[in-house]
């Protein structure tokens, strides 16, 4: 439903632009951002129709999908409102792609990624990071049509807590999208997507993931390794 309430923003509330979408900190309430359609709708209406689908099947709440409030008028046109991901100290959580090119630096430094960043938080290795988004993602069984590093944020509750969080591109774009309703063929789309994934980061990053680390995160592959 649409607000009545017109919202204005400028670049001072900008925090990320993707592919189709500008991401803006919502003015009057700093835990929700808004998402403008800068370039295209589908992103948008391909995402809503996965939420209305799992509605319908009553599924329980995801701790990977950002809840959605509805749309809201502003200057720039109309925009979805979502809420933010950000870490308890204020600042916006990373991305798992910002996390792999930190522990890149500070293995170059031979640093932890905390010293680099001189933060309190533990700041766990990025496989690590990708085991347990792996485990969440095949329990949940969130259906996404291309997986880029750059759409899930480890966000911080506590110096020591932390989870990740989808927060761009879900659903299929399929015309008939049968994947939501059946689940034994929703979990063979998640795990053919999980594999280009993984295969994507050893392109992007090569020698970032060891083999056993691999093995590990690819375990429905012909004996764990991606060729």
């Amino acid at each position: 439903m649409l607000m009545d309430k017109k919202v204005f923003l400028d670049e001072t509330f900008l925090i990320g632009k993707g592919g189709h979408r500008d991401v803006y900190i919502h003015p009057q309430d700093p835990t929700r951002c808004i998402k403008i359609n800068a370039r295209s709708v589908k992103d948008h209406n391909v995402e809503m129709k996965y939420r209305n689908s799992r509605k319908r099947r009553h599924l329980p709440p995801s701790s990977l999908l950002t809840r959605y409030y509805g749309t809201v008028d502003t200057n720039l046109g109309e925009g979805q409102v979502f809420e933010r991901v950000f870490d308890y100290d204020g600042s916006t959580s990373k991305t798992i792609d910002e996390l792999i090119m930190l522990e890149i630096r500070a293995r170059n430094e031979k640093k932890s990624v905390k010293e680099v960043l001189k933060t309190e938080k533990e700041i766990p290795p990025a496989a690590t990071v990708l085991f347990t988004f792996r485990e969440v993602l095949f329990k949940e069984n969130i259906i996404i049509p291309d997986m880029g590093a750059f759409n899930y944020m480890v966000q911080f509750d506590t110096p020591k807590n932390w989870r990740v969080r989808i927060v761009d591109d879900i659903g299929s774009p399929t015309l008939i999208p049968i994947v939501y309703y059946i689940d034994f063929l929703g979990a063979g789309h998640v795990r053919r997507r999980w594999l280009k994934f993984i295969r994507e980061i050893m392109t992007l990053y090569p020698g970032f993931l060891t083999e056993e680390e691999i093995r590990g995160l690819t375990p429905c592959s012909k004996k764990g390794i991606i060729k």
